[in-house]
């Protein structure tokens, strides 16, 4: 019941036509957790596991066997515009208004997360939250961008003051549409 109100009250889902899966721990490690999947060919690959409860700590695990920043949720390669979030819950809402998104489990692109986007042809657009860290991992990202001799990206911020992409879905903000600059 807790992770249906999470999930109800976060909006991550389309009763019409839901696309995501996820699970909850019921023993183990992960128990009272939220499982965020990360799906290849209908396997788990990876999964970030949050508490349900307040009392829960950490608030978020992942598996031991691989790091967070070893990975990149799938996105459509072929697609002219990627978003970047930091957590699955802004990446999540982002797709679910129709657009492309992966995250970065954090607002510190990884080594290897930002070689994975090497191949990428289209625009790259950053859409980590409003907040200090949000702006230091844009900077990290440029740095990085630029050792890579990749070319410049764009940022686009939450709408209004709200904190992240899922906020502002959850107050029934259209997220499709939304500008955004070039980072220079």
């Amino acid at each position: 019941l807790r992770a249906w109100e999470y999930l109800y009250g976060r909006s991550l889902f389309n009763l019409n036509a839901s696309t995501e899966t996820y699970f909850v721990a019921h023993e183990g490690r992960h128990k009272g957790r939220l499982i965020f999947p990360v799906m290849l060919n209908d396997k788990i690959i990876f999964f970030q596991a949050r508490g349900l409860s307040e009392d829960v700590y950490p608030k978020y695990l992942c598996p031991h066997e691989v790091k967070a920043s070893h990975v990149l949720p799938p996105f459509d390669y072929a697609r002219p515009q990627l978003h970047i979030t930091e957590g699955p819950t802004d990446s999540i809402s982002l797709k679910l208004e129709g657009l492309n998104a992966t995250c970065t489990y954090g607002s510190s692109i990884s080594d290897t997360q930002i070689d994975s986007l090497i191949p990428y042809q289209g625009d790259i657009i950053i859409a980590y939250d409003n907040d200090e860290a949000g702006m230091e991992g844009i900077k990290r990202f440029d740095q990085m961008r630029c050792l890579r001799r990749m070319r410049k990206f764009y940022i686009s911020h939450p709408p209004l003051d709200f904190k992240d992409w899922n906020e502002a879905r959850c107050a029934g903000v259209k997220l499709r549409g939304l500008g955004f600059t070039r980072y220079d």
